[in-house]
């Protein structure tokens, strides 16, 4: 449940409906005081995990299986953080909008092979295009944060929108989120580390910070949060979060309401009221 609040009711349904087993495993907020007791709190529910799986399935866990597959997901990861940090490049070859469809295998395949192979082919396809100058947005003038997921049914048109004032949306707390980094001497301990710290699971102020670390690496030149009805533990606090950046980066910056599935929330003519708003800031090198 260290997501979208609407994720673990999707599941349950899915258990529901295909009379599944169903087990829930529960992170609370790692504030920096309580951050120990989380991780042994995740930890201990890993081994429940264990012994739910080994009761259903009737096979017992290998540790060395799972390190391996983990020093995959390693090898995975590695390569799909190389490829979001070129984003970073003036022009970029890559783009958030990009990263949202390329990745699916680090969400599904990490930890397999096909993933690792995935990543190294998609990294020497961006470097060529890169050599031979072909880039998302040719004409690139402003590189752009993205707060959160993607509106998925609206992927074409926001990256067009985007292109058309030579816009590159860089980088994202969400494809970054993926990027991890595994202890294989440690695989139960490093796996509830790992999942403690998603970025849900801070305060208000620790995310402000990620959030910050991401724009200034990647010298963005605005940004846009995105308040989801479907997500609202991601969504508390956007306009304050909006305020407190705008004075701490010195870039300006707009909140989104609309929704990352249901289309029905999606008004067309109000998201690009918004984001024209901030197109005219950028041009006009203002803050508000």
């Amino acid at each position: 449940n260290a997501q979208c609040n609407s994720l673990t009711k999707w599941f349950e349904v899915g258990a529901r409906w295909h009379s599944a087993p169903y087990f829930l495993l529960d992170v609370p907020l790692a504030l920096p005081d309580t951050k120990s007791a989380v991780i042994q709190y995740v930890k201990n529910q890993l081994e429940e995990l264990i012994n739910f799986l080994e009761h259903h399935t009737g096979r017992r866990l290998s540790l060395d299986r799972l390190v391996e597959v983990m020093d995959l997901a390693n090898r995975a990861c590695r390569l799909w953080k190389e490829i979001l940090e070129m984003a970073a490049l003036r022009p970029a070859p890559f783009s958030f909008f990009d990263a949202c469809i390329h990745m699916g295998p680090i969400v599904t395949w990490r930890g397999t092979e096909l993933a690792v192979e995935y990543y190294r082919r998609i990294k020497a396809e961006l470097e060529e295009c890169a050599a031979r100058g072909e880039y998302p947005v040719p004409e690139e003038k402003y590189k752009l944060y993205w707060d959160h997921i993607v509106i998925w049914p609206r992927i074409r048109w926001l990256s067009e929108f985007f292109a058309r004032h030579q816009a590159l949306v860089a980088c994202s707390q969400y494809t970054h989120a993926w990027a991890r980094e595994f202890d294989l001497a440690r695989p139960l301990e490093s796996l509830a580390e790992t999942y403690a710290r998603e970025f849900v699971n801070h305060s208000f102020k620790q995310r402000l910070e990620f959030k910050l670390a991401l724009m200034r690496r990647f010298r963005v030149d605005g940004f846009i949060l995105f308040s989801n009805r479907s997500c609202k533990p991601c969504s508390l606090g956007l306009y304050d979060k909006r305020r407190l950046l705008i004075e701490r980066a010195g870039i300006p910056g707009i909140v989104l309401e609309t929704d990352m599935a249901d289309p029905r929330y999606f008004n067309e003519t109000q998201v690009a009221e918004r984001l024209e708003m901030l197109f005219e800031q950028l041009e006009g090198g203002r803050r508000t």
